[in-house]
């Protein structure tokens, strides 16, 4: 059993990414209103509960590229600036 969400203590960026053929974890009705929880759109992968070692392991793997990729460029656009 799951304990309830807490949303209002979260403070950073969230993904919510489940496998379309998850039904042990994150059925599809739960991984929307967890990501409606936490404001956001949830991501569907390909395969199921083993998502990054399933057969589309490499498009779940771009998937968390891009969604962390994406957060970053949020809190600091633009290339990083080199140390002095």
């Amino acid at each position: 059993m799951m304990k309830a969400l807490r949303p209002e203590r979260v403070t950073s960026p969230v993904v919510v990414m489940g496998a379309e053929h998850d039904w042990l974890v994150a059925p599809p009705r739960e991984l929307t209103a967890t990501a409606r929880a936490f404001g956001t759109l949830p991501i569907t992968m390909p395969g199921g509960h083993d998502m990054m070692l399933d057969f589309a392991w490499e498009k779940v793997a771009a998937e968390v590229e891009r969604a962390i990729t994406a957060r970053l460029r949020q809190v600091a656009p633009g290339p990083p600036r080199p140390r002095a």
